[in-house]
This record gives structure tokens, sequence and C-alpha cells, in this order.
């Protein structure tokens, strides 16, 4: 049933009167859709594809295979560390402090499949109603049977204590943050949990509670969700937060800014109504995500397409803002119009900064953030 109808959405979404293409990361929600999009096609697939130098954040070969099982047209780009330059272009696109990185791929991507059609169709959406986030199976554990954290002794007394003691730079920090919350809200997860929020916001803000306005809209969310099963309810969560104001706005922002159209046929309604109907642990089957949609795609997909680590669609920041963004980050920061310090503290971003280069922990999606706020300002300052 599932084969059916994402065949018959995918065909449906490929109906144009101007050139017609596909993105493809490499992973199974994107090869899913060029597998049907071959199949219901006459023409060879056009496919875009980015890649990075840092092969850890790499998926160029396991797009190629697609590309070649299928006899795809295919293009590719490598983006490099200069790609930062884009920052200032980003944020008036944005239009708001938009704290995801991989906007800068998905510019190029975009740019990249224009020079070659108006139209392109995306995997986006498979993560939320497959289960295919990493969260959902590290959340999923913590409350099974092999790790019981049930507790709300544990969690509020035990967990509450260990997690002042841990220093901030050392690893495990987020993790014993959320062990000591109501278990029900563990997943209104925040790249800055609120702690931190509240020493980095300078006193005149952090006073009047907006620190704790990201938890408050995504626990109500949840409250009126009344679903009781831990990853379907962060699945929940996701669709009604993470998809459409991280996701579903990248991409129209980024596709937007280079003139293309892009269609996710995963969240067609039809197909979307379909896998509500599935139950969760066809989704998450023990530890393996997407297993439904992996079994359903198994006939026509590579193994290695269906079997590799998920990596998402990140940038290799992490090892930029240490190496070849390492004079960018201190100049930006360190310069007399940094002007995100008249809101947050500079000590506090400076150790920030600092920890992420000599701890394991990393920080650099913090520091994004704080790159991508400050441009922001600096834009909008005079209102």
């Amino acid at each position: 049933e599932i084969e059916e109808c994402f065949s018959e959405t995918v065909k449906l979404h490929m109906i144009s009167d101007v050139p017609l293409g596909a993105f493809l990361s490499g992973g199974i929600d994107s090869s899913s859709v060029v597998a049907m999009m071959a199949r219901n096609s006459e023409r060879p697939v056009k496919t875009f594809s980015i890649g990075f130098k840092e092969q850890k954040f790499n998926e160029l070969k396991y797009a190629r295979e697609v590309a070649n099982k299928y006899g795809c047209e295919h293009h590719e780009l490598i983006v490099e560390p200069e790609s930062i330059g884009l920052l200032s272009k980003l944020v008036h696109a944005y239009d708001e402090p938009y704290a995801d990185s991989s906007a800068i791929p998905t510019f190029y991507v975009s740019q990249l499949a224009r020079k070659h059609v108006t139209v392109a169709l995306s995997g986006d959406g498979g993560d939320e109603l497959f289960a295919g986030y990493n969260s959902y199976t590290r959340f999923n554990r913590l409350y099974s049977k092999v790790f019981n954290f049930k507790s709300p002794f544990l969690n509020k007394v035990v967990w509450g204590n260990i997690h002042k003691l841990i220093p901030n730079n050392v690893r495990g920090k987020g993790l014993s943050y959320l062990l000591k919350q109501d278990k029900k809200y563990q997943f209104a997860y925040m790249s800055w949990p609120k702690e931190e929020r509240q020493k980095l916001m300078l006193p005149h803000l952090s006073d009047i509670n907006y620190a704790n306005a990201s938890e408050i809209y995504k626990i109500n969310i949840l409250k009126g969700s009344k679903i009781n099963d831990n990853v379907t309810s962060m699945q929940y969560l996701d669709l009604k937060t993470y998809m459409v104001d991280d996701i579903l706005t990248k991409v129209d922002r980024a596709s937007m800014m280079n003139s293309l159209e892009v269609r996710v046929p995963l969240l067609d309604h039809k197909f979307a109504e379909l896998t509500f109907k599935i139950p969760r642990n066809l989704k998450l089957k023990a530890s393996e995500q997407k297993y439904i949609l992996k079994k359903t795609m198994a006939p026509m997909l590579p193994e290695s397409i269906l079997n590799h680590p998920k990596q998402g669609f990140g940038v290799p920041i992490s090892i930029w803002f240490k190496d070849d963004l390492r004079e960018y980050i201190d100049d930006t920061f360190n310069s007399s119009d940094c002007v995100v310090y008249s809101y947050l503290d500079k000590k506090y971003i400076k150790d920030k900064i600092i920890n992420n280069r000599i701890a394991h922990i990393d920080f650099s999606d913090r520091i994004w953030s704080l790159l991508f706020f400050n441009e922001w300002l600096k834009q909008n300052q005079s209102y």
C-alpha cells in the first residue's frame, strides 16, 4: 500500500510544463523519491547533490550510487568554508534569526538545480512521517526496559543534582538536563537549553521570562496532543514545529532565492494520512529507523542506501569553526560593531567559543546561531 500510494503521489508531483529534477542527498528519502521518479519517467531524471571535502559529512558516493542505478543525469557541487560569505544574503532572505546552518548547502543545491530545471522534488518529510531522526531512537532507549529513567525521584532529585555539578564543556551535560525534566516534555529540545539561555541573555532580558518562551510554546503543543507514546509524541511535535518552522522554511527561502520551485511528495496529504495509520513499531522497530519504508523500498534501492547510518544534511561547521573559519569567528566576536553584545553576555559567548575549540563537546551550532543573530541585528538595528 505504501509503494502504490508513494508511486502515485510522486507521479502527480512530476506533472510540469517546465524542466523537472530532484534533490538527491544519498539518504533514503531523496533516494526513494528519485527511484519513484525513474519508475514514472521515460527520460533520465535530472538529479542534484551537494558534497563536502570533509568525508564525515560527505554523502556523494551514496547519491552517485542511486544516480548510476537509474541512469540519472547527475550533477554535483562541493561546498567549502568560503561559503560563509553567503551569510549576509541568507539573513536578508530569511528575515528572522534562523539557526539552521544547512541553509548554506540548501542554497547551493537550489542554485545548482536552477541551472538545469525550474522545478525540483525533495525528500523532506520522511524523517517526521517514518520516525527517522536519531533523536527518536535515543529518547526511546531512555524509557525502555533496559534504561529505565521513568522514576520521578531519579529524574528530579538524582539527575537534577548531577546536572548542576557537570561543567558546561563536558559531554553528557545535555543528557543529564533531559533526564531531570518531566518525562512527557523532554522532547522540547533546544540547541540552547533554558539554563544556558538564562546565562547567555543580559539581565534586562532574562528577568522577563524570554528565556522560557520556546519551551512553553512546545510544551503547550504536547499537552494538546494527548499522545502517550514517546516516539509518536516526538513525531507530532516535529511535524508542528521543526518541519514547518525549520525544514520547509529553509527549503522555501533557499529555493525562492534561486527562482526554483521545490515540491515535497512525501508530504502529499494522501500519503501522509496513510503513514498516520501505520503503527509506531513498524516505523521505529527496536532501534531500526524507517523500518516499514526500508522494507517497501528494498527492491528498488541499493543495500548501502538502506543500511548506512543516517547523516542528515549537515554542514561541517564543527570543523570549519576550529580551522578555516577560526579567524572569521574571532574577527566577528571581537569586532567593535558586534551588536549581539547589546543583548547577550560577552564573556559567556567567548567562553563558548573557547570551549568549542578545546572541549570534546561541539558548540558549533550555537556559535552559528550567534553569527546569524548578530548579522540579523546589524541588518535590522535601525528599526
